[in-house]
């Protein structure tokens, strides 16, 4: 044991590095740093953390490794930077399309190395395999996915991310394409999580991205695309009446 320290428990550390973070976060804001390399810079203030105790135990008192804590560094610099995604919180998101929008902000459409991705998903508490497909393979690197690209299907369980790719995607096809996207995705055609996301999308991909005007375009249509929503839920509705009255009918003979 190192003299003068004393063991740390894993739960009070990890408020430290919070802590530690947003103090300093106002520091780098004011000195211009992009979030990206405040991602970096929250290494610092972990280690420095972890350095004030002999060493960091879990709750069943086993030894913890710093690098498990440096994730949650990371995930602390989303918390200090309070992203607002059109007025609506980040964390307010579901955690498929919060990671999404997180990666947006840091890095665009640039290529990251597959480590980068790694890093990202332990930091938002997230399987790889949950937001791979969101971020896939790009020449020695990953990028994130284009909206002709995407190949999820929409139902209603699908997330605020999915459904905006599917959007953008339907958006070359007509008004009629994404209302049934929304349709089948028994979202409310003004859904605010959903269309904070598209503006958001729209306004943050460079303006020479397919996907730039794709989602600008699904603005510009919004209330079409909400008309077009509501006509096929309606058709939807009078299929479903009509097969109910052919089935009772089938029973009767």
């Amino acid at each position: 044991m190192a003299p003068g320290r004393t063991p740390g428990r894993k739960g009070a550390v990890e408020a430290e590095i919070k802590a530690e973070i947003k103090r300093r976060y106002p520091d780098w804001e004011r000195w211009g740093l992009a979030p990206a390399d405040m991602l970096m810079a929250a290494a610092g203030p972990a280690m420095e953390v972890v350095g004030r105790y002999s060493e960091v135990l879990d709750a069943k008192g086993e030894p913890v490794d710093i690098y498990t804590l440096l994730p949650l560094a990371r995930a602390a610099v989303q918390e200090a930077m309070a992203v607002e995604i059109n007025h609506q919180p980040l964390e307010t998101f579901d955690a498929r399309t919060r990671f999404a929008l997180w990666w947006i902000t840091l890095y665009n459409r640039q290529i990251r190395a597959k480590s980068e991705l790694r890093w990202q998903a332990l930091a938002s508490s997230l399987d790889l395999a949950a937001i791979r497909d969101l971020v896939p393979d790009a020449d020695k690197g990953v990028r994130f996915i284009a909206a002709r690209d995407y190949k999820g299907k929409i139902d209603g369980d699908s997330t605020v991310i999915d459904v905006a790719l599917a959007l953008a995607a339907a958006s070359e096809d007509g008004l009629q394409a994404m209302g049934q996207v929304l349709a089948d995705a028994e979202h409310a055609p003004d859904d605010t999580f959903l269309w904070a996301a598209v503006q958001f999308l729209a306004d943050r991909l460079p303006d020479n991205d397919p996907d730039a005007v794709r989602f600008t375009r699904v603005l510009r249509n919004r209330a079409g695309v909400v008309s077009a929503t509501e006509a096929v839920a309606a058709n939807n509705y009078e299929k479903s009446q009509l097969q109910l009255i052919d089935d009772a009918q089938l029973r009767l003979t």
